[in-house]
């Protein structure tokens, strides 16, 4: 038996051999503290520095989560409508002078936006004037900022509530009353459409939509 492991030790090749005398201590040039020096490559192994670079990196990765999570709870919850979905400043065009001025009310209020200020901003209006586009667009900005905004449908809105009344609902109630209440904007699309009916069966141009902002 010791036979054969004697052999099998033998037969077998060592690839890489380290002698620890290959290894001297030496001070850091990064850091000033005390590091290990392999003679043979000139390495520098500084335990101080490498766990600096482990905090740094997990700091810049946190650092990096809490920029998403603004865009992860706007693009998880919000009730957006897909023609919505790529609304901007940019790319909302006034047709009249009235709207080129709610335009730049709404970038205003985007850009001296402070959460919890109270302040609140009423879009009213006929459908297809842009008032749901300037409130996402609002959103929007606001993201890129870090704050944590919602847009919401509340015609979709309802819908959802009612649906937490069935048998284990996947969200109760309680807990989009929650989400609501703890964002830094809220932006409430179409407010009172749940009493008029579908925009599209009215007349455009009487037929009158709110969009709501509140901070």
């Amino acid at each position: 038996m010791l036979e054969a492991m004697g052999s099998l030790i033998s037969n077998r090749r060592v690839s890489t051999a380290i002698s620890f005398d290959d290894f001297e201590e030496v001070t850091c040039d990064l850091c000033g503290y005390l590091a290990t020096k392999r003679r043979s490559t000139g390495k520098v192994i500084c335990l101080k520095c490498e766990e600096r670079e482990m905090v740094e990196r997990v700091i810049a990765e946190n650092e990096q989560l809490k920029r998403q999570k603004p865009f992860r709870l706007f693009d998880q919850n919000s009730l957006l409508t897909p023609n919505l979905r790529d609304a901007a400043f940019e790319n909302y065009y006034p047709t009249t002078l009235d709207l080129g001025r709610a335009k730049e009310k709404m970038s205003h209020f985007a850009e001296t936006f402070v959460p919890g200020s109270g302040e609140n901003i009423l879009l009213t209006g006929p459908c297809g004037v842009g008032k749901s586009h300037l409130g996402a667009a609002v959103t929007k900005a606001l993201i890129k900022k870090g704050h944590s905004c919602l847009f919401i449908n509340v015609p979709k809105l309802l819908s959802k509530i009612r649906a937490t009344y069935n048998r284990d609902p996947e969200v109760t109630e309680a807990q989009w009353l929650e989400l609501l209440e703890t964002v830094d904007l809220l932006v409430l699309d179409d407010i009172g459409a749940e009493y008029r009916g579908n925009c599209i069966s009215h007349n455009k141009s009487t037929e009158n939509r709110s969009v709501k902002m509140q901070s």
